[in-house]
């Protein structure tokens, strides 16, 4: 009997101090985690969850596309898991949107010379989530000249980017700054020049008569990379000027400053 007494009130002991366990774990190690939210080196937030970050941000760019219809994105929030002192600390929801929309608004401000918000939005996916938000920027012409065919559907065909029509020999310039990714002839373009701007944003310069960079040279923004000529697919001197935000082609007449 009195052993009886004894397991049972070793079964009391053990299960007090499982539950008491499994609260102070909860409180110490569930409770307090989250995500620190940054812009570059900046803490802006701190969210609970990934996911419910996710979808606010989802709901974000919606509002943001809704506003300016053209935007393609900017500098990077960041998460990084984090242990805090308050849970009172996180935000969610509406009140999460609203740091988003102001951080939003004070980019668009700073760089009103701009036509249309130039954005890309990318995930990276190791540990710590980076998503690419909202930097606003513009495209400097890459040759004088009056644009001769538009971005859209020509001849029953996608044309996927603009053709300024300009003297043979005419300099071609880097509309933003970037790294030569490709400098050759291609089955088409004739004599082309890409160049990787950053943030998923890639140019394209075709039918050029000289092309005076190579592969990995690092160009600035209205340095001299080419020369206008009718090399490729051309009927006459012009250059073909492509814009590609993650591989969809894009309008370059809505972001020409």
């Amino acid at each position: 009997m009195n052993a009886l007494r004894r397991n049972k009130s070793v079964i009391c002991v053990l299960l007090t101090t499982m539950i008491l366990t499994t609260i102070i774990v909860y409180f110490n190690v569930y409770r307090f985690y989250g995500y620190k939210v940054s812009i570059g080196k900046n803490t802006i937030t701190f969210v609970k969850s990934r996911t419910k970050f996710n979808k606010t941000y989802r709901e974000f760019k919606s509002e943001v596309k809704s506003k300016y219809s053209n935007a393609t994105t900017i500098e990077d929030f960041t998460l990084t898991k984090v242990k805090v002192n308050d849970a009172d600390i996180f935000i969610s929801g509406d009140e999460l949107k609203k740091v988003m929309l102001k951080k939003f608004s004070e980019v668009v401000k700073y760089n009103n010379k701009s036509k249309t918000p130039l954005i890309s939005v990318k995930e990276v996916d190791g540990g710590i989530k980076k998503v690419t938000t909202l930097k606003c920027t513009s495209i400097t012409s890459p040759s004088r000249g009056s644009i001769s065919s538009g971005f859209g559907t020509r001849w029953g065909k996608m044309h996927e980017g603009i053709d300024i029509a300009a003297n043979f020999g005419e300099a071609i310039d880097a509309a933003l700054d970037g790294t030569i990714t490709y400098a050759n002839w291609e089955e088409g373009y004739g004599n082309v020049i890409k160049i990787n701007n950053g943030n998923g944003i890639e140019t394209t310069y075709a039918h050029c008569s000289a092309i005076i960079v190579k592969k990995g040279d690092i160009v600035k923004k209205g340095t001299k990379i080419g020369e206008v000529g009718s090399t490729g697919h051309s009927t006459g001197p012009h250059l073909h000027f492509e814009v590609r935000v993650n591989g969809e082609p894009k309008n370059p007449e809505k972001y020409i400053r």
